[in-house]
């Protein structure tokens, strides 16, 4: 069932790790807060953000020398920051800069499967695909559920096979036990690895909201419909920082002829447009919006809070 599955939960699993990581952002923003505090500890990243002038390997040698002469001002415990260091210069498509601070996490935190894949997707960007691989597997070995890891090895290892798009896979219809099986494992997943899953929601509605969507699942869902009933699942946990994507990064799927971006706001239980986007000239800021598509907007607001945090 992973294939299946795999364009929702690689996305989950993303976020999932923000959560985890809560504590570190929370001390982030504490940090700004009491910025006057002795005591508190200086982001070793954006030091290394600040040093304009150095290559990166230099960076890597500060990195080194702070930690080791001044081991307790800077958060070198901080693995997820370094690591969306390492991201950040790979979107800017500095792939090789990216490959040697994915490089640092790997030395820095040996024991985390996170930090081989991270490895492992610098690699694959480069065309490095043996060495991309590798790391991939040391991540799987740390972590089975790893399934970004397995469907990157199983893509370029068959690198020919027809790979189904995100927008292809989109109207796509799969059998109902391949979806109720799906939403069976999403449920086990969140339980294994969301630290606080029940904080906000009982174990016993949790469960009830996926048997109420596999009720609703036949063999005519669509991979977005079933998505959709993903997100309502997710929305249920109530944490901020777990999703599966929101509207606007799915709304590229959707055909340009049923589009009609803009951008809204709910004040007093109307919906204002602020922002007409490319539909100037067919609404203005501060047109209400009262249906679409004949679906009256308190309706839809509704259904919609259903399926996000």
């Amino acid at each position: 069932m992973r294939k299946l599955y795999s364009f929702s939960f690689i996305l989950l699993t993303f976020n999932l790790v923000c959560c985890s990581n809560n504590i570190e952002s929370n001390k982030t923003v504490k940090q700004e807060k009491t910025q006057q505090n002795p005591n508190s500890k200086k982001s070793i990243v954006e030091e290394l953000k600040s040093q304009t002038q150095l290559s990166i390997e230099e960076k890597i040698d500060l990195y080194h020398k702070l930690k080791k002469e001044h081991p307790n001002d800077y958060d070198f415990e901080n693995e997820g920051q370094l690591n969306l260091y390492g991201y950040t210069l790979l979107w800017n498509k500095q792939t090789e800069d990216a490959i040697t601070i994915f490089k640092l996490v790997v030395s820095e935190f040996p024991n985390s499967s996170n930090a081989y894949d991270s490895l492992g997707d610098g690699y694959q960007t480069n065309g490095q695909n043996k060495l991309a691989i590798a790391n991939f597997k040391k991540s799987l070995a740390m972590n089975p559920d790893n399934f970004n890891a397995q469907d990157q090895i199983e893509k370029m290892l068959h690198i020919n096979t027809l790979d189904i798009k995100p927008k292809e896979k989109f109207l796509k219809t799969f059998t109902s036990e391949q979806y109720k099986e799906d939403l069976d494992q999403l449920g086990k997943k969140l339980v294994q690895y969301h630290p606080n899953i029940f904080k906000f929601n009982n174990e016993k509605n949790f469960w009830k909201t996926i048997d109420e969507k596999k009720a609703l699942i036949n063999d005519s869902t669509t991979f977005a419909m079933f998505q959709w009933h993903c997100m309502e699942i997710i929305a249920d946990v109530n944490c901020s920082h777990t999703s599966i994507g929101d509207f606007r990064g799915n709304s590229y799927l959707v055909n340009n002829q049923i589009r009609f971006p803009m951008v809204t706001r709910l004040i007093n239980d109307t919906l204002y447009v602020i922002n007409p986007l490319e539909n100037k000239g067919k609404v203005a800021i501060k047109d209400i919006i009262t249906s679409i598509n004949g679906i009256p907007t308190d309706q839809l607001l509704n259904q919609i809070y259903e399926h996000i945090v």
